[in-house]
């Protein structure tokens, strides 16, 4: 079995939102030490919004095949971020749905005081795999 969990990165000591993975020989009742997720030439996988192919084979990323979903739209607070997102495959076309909630919508985080500055926006995207 294969696992993937989520690494929250901190700018300030240098620590970068990636993957971690492990693995289990024997159905999930022990699991190896995590390590870092990797591209298909070694290197660690960052994880900004993207969308990539993963090889099941080698246990890592396909790094030609990284698509950016939403850069940093004109006027947008620098610290805007697109996370805590569903995922779901659309039953019939086989497209990737997305939601992702834009926070902070208007104003950095430093300047949000009260309980609606948190409101987000959620935005879908489709995703259609073309051959």
């Amino acid at each position: 079995m294969f696992n993937t969990m989520r690494c929250q990165g901190n700018e300030a000591h240098k620590i970068y939102s990636t993957r971690y993975t492990t693995l289990s020989e024997d159905g999930g009742m022990t699991w190896s030490e995590p390590v870092p997720l990797v591209y298909d030439d070694g290197t660690t996988v960052w994880t900004p919004v993207s969308i990539a192919v993963f090889d099941p084979e080698r246990l890592c990323v396909l790094r030609d095949t990284i698509r950016v979903i939403q850069d940093l739209p004109e006027g947008a607070p620098m610290t805007r971020r697109y996370t805590n997102f569903s995922m779901s495959e659309e039953r019939g076309t086989g497209d990737l749905m997305l939601l992702m909630p834009e926070q902070p919508k208007h104003m950095g985080f430093e300047e949000m005081t009260k309980a609606e500055d948190f409101e987000a926006d959620c935005i879908r995207f489709r995703v259609r795999f073309v051959e």
